[in-house]
């Protein structure tokens, strides 16, 4: 599916960092402020021409001492 878009009209990226439980509330509190920016920017559109679907994932890869599961 990904081949079947042009470039110009998607953008796809990924980071993986280094977090620490005690900053996990305040990145998620950003992500949720992002996603709202987001969402008002594209509200005041008042003619849009296509469709989007924006993914925002936030998930461990690491398995500190069991608790991910």
């Amino acid at each position: 599916a990904i081949d079947s878009i042009k470039p110009a009209l998607r953008d796809i990226s990924t980071v993986t960092l280094g977090v620490s439980i005690d900053n996990l509330p305040m990145l998620k509190e950003r992500i949720a402020e992002f996603r709202s920016s987001i969402i008002r920017m594209a509200n005041e559109n008042q003619k849009p021409d296509e469709v989007y679907q924006l993914n925002i994932q936030l998930i461990p890869l690491s398995n500190c001492c069991g608790q991910n599961k």
